[in-house]
């Protein structure tokens, strides 16, 4: 099923996984033509806007009811060989000392949203949950979007201390950002360190992709500071972003 595994790239300051074709063409195509029908299933915005989820979970409803091609594609990334080969990407040893994390990535949770986002869908920038080891996502096709859907990454100025990241970034140290396009089959891993900045961009139309998370099951992967959340909601923090253009 996986066709062209994701690879170290230097894209920005965080290590990230990409591949722009992830998953051999006739297993993608087969679960293009069996996207589910998300009114049949339950699903959840993840407190987030104009965006839809549908989420598995090793044999969770939605597991057991949706198309077997996607339980193919969950277990495949749920897999030791799968586990092992991440490890062999992202030096958890070596995070200990330089990132701070705590983390066990053997016994992390994969938890998996195939997802649909609409117009009036835009994060601000921000990094995920702290229990969150990596996160990946994998597009769908552009052909139904007119206008924006890129993921944004960028690097961030060196604080003196991982612990002096926040969940969103002061602007002003943000920079060389750069863009992913959604187009088919293209796969992106993010190492969910403190300074992995990324943020959904602004759409008009409708864009499919898998987002999925292995998610530290026993607390923070990542040592924070005590005051790491700051504004805790997506659309309070975009508002506040916006208004510092």
């Amino acid at each position: 099923m996986i066709n062209n595994p994701p690879k170290l790239n230097d894209f920005n300051s965080y290590p990230i996984l990409f591949s722009n074709k992830i998953l051999n063409k006739n297993f993608y195509t087969e679960l293009k033509l069996n996207w589910p029908l998300f009114s049949q299933f339950s699903t959840t915005s993840a407190g987030q806007v104009a965006r839809n989820n549908l989420e598995l979970k090793f044999n969770n409803q939605n597991y057991k009811k949706i198309h077997p091609s996607f339980q193919k594609l969950y277990d495949e990334f749920n897999s030791v060989d799968f586990r092992n080969y991440l490890k062999t990407q992202f030096d958890f040893d070596e995070l200990k000392n330089t990132q701070g994390y705590i983390g066990d990535f053997d016994s992390a949770d994969l938890v998996m949203h195939v997802a649909e986002s609409t117009s009036g869908y835009e994060n601000p920038w921000h990094v995920d949950t702290r229990n969150r080891i990596i996160h990946f996502l994998i597009y769908f096709g552009d052909d139904t979007i007119e206008k924006g859907g890129e993921l944004a990454i960028a690097s961030h100025a060196q604080l003196n201390s991982n612990l002096d990241y926040k969940r969103y970034p002061n602007l002003q140290y943000i920079y060389s950002v750069k863009y992913i396009n959604p187009i088919d089959n293209t796969g992106v891993f993010i190492l969910s360190q403190n300074n992995s900045y990324h943020k959904g961009c602004a759409l008009t139309g409708l864009r499919r992709f898998i987002y999925a998370g292995y998610t530290n099951k026993n607390g923070p992967a990542w040592k924070t500071g005590s005051d790491w959340s700051g504004i805790s909601g997506f659309s309070e923090r975009l508002k506040y972003e916006k208004l510092q253009i």
